[in-house]
């Protein structure tokens, strides 16, 4: 358990309407005795039901508890000033309810995070508050004006902040895409580019391949197409025939050969000697 994970507890426990919620919250504006003073959470009723303020001192070890609650009135003593009740609040069993000090309650965080109230604080009637603990709660939450809502000079006009920003958003945009749109065409110019190269070189092997095979300088139409196909095809075989040709001519050697051996083997055998 963190005292993170307790502060999310008890934000969720004064989650609604009736309950302002603040973490971590400077107690008075300024210096109080030359050291800044804050306490780990506060509630706020803002209702007649509840009218009252809680504060809350989260601790997660026993050494930090005991220096806390030995300096108690000093280290708090801006807070207790402007909280009708102030709590304790620890892992289940950390602390015990006769050690917290007599103006603070007690309040445990079972290990299925449900907060349990050990020691009722007392109540304590607050007549008046320091001005600097309205200050911190101000300086805390007051609402800021945003420079998106300061209106400019536009072109003659008065708008926005937001909505300037609005319109240079769009003309970003609109550059963005005119200038995707060049990119675009300018790689399909070059793809069609190429692939008109490829084509002229086409065209210029098949009228190279009509002026050697005789068929002579003219538009090569689909028949000529298929003549100048069928003569490379001739040409291609003439050319397997002459490999086949030259196998032929060298297995025939390699039989010569053979044959020549045997009849030497033959002629040893037949000598008489």
């Amino acid at each position: 358990m963190t005292a993170e994970q307790i502060k999310i507890l008890l934000s969720e426990k004064y989650s609604g309407e009736e309950w302002a919620f603040f973490g971590e919250l400077r107690t008075l504006r300024g210096y109080s005795g030359g050291v800044e003073s804050y306490v780990d959470a506060v509630a706020i009723g803002l209702w007649s039901k509840n009218k009252k303020c809680i504060a809350y001192e989260i601790k997660i070890s026993r050494q930090d508890f005991t220096k806390d609650a030995d300096n108690f009135i000093l280290k708090h003593k801006n807070i207790l000033k402007a909280c009708h009740e102030f709590y304790y609040i620890c892992p289940h069993g950390l602390i015990s309810p006769d050690e917290v000090p007599a103006r603070a309650g007690l309040m445990y965080v079972n290990s299925n995070n449900t907060l349990i109230k050990k020691k009722q604080a007392p109540f304590q009637d607050i007549d008046s508050y320091d001005f600097r603990f309205i200050q911190a709660l101000a300086f805390r939450f007051c609402p800021k004006i945003s420079p998106a809502e300061i209106p400019l000079k536009f072109l003659g006009k008065e708008i926005s902040q937001e909505d300037f920003n609005k319109l240079v958003e769009k003309k970003v945009i609109k550059e963005k895409n005119r200038y995707y749109d060049l990119s675009v065409r300018g790689a399909a110019h070059d793809l069609v580019f190429k692939e008109n190269e490829k084509i002229k070189q086409f065209n210029d092997f098949l009228g190279e391949s009509a002026r050697i095979i005789g068929l002579g300088s003219w538009h090569i139409s689909q028949s000529n197409y298929n003549n100048i196909l069928k003569y490379i095809k001739i040409g291609a075989a003439i050319v397997d025939l002459k490999c086949s040709f030259t196998r032929v001519k060298q297995k025939l050697g390699e039989a010569e050969v053979l044959v020549k051996n045997l009849t030497d083997i033959t002629v040893q055998t037949d000598d008489p000697q």
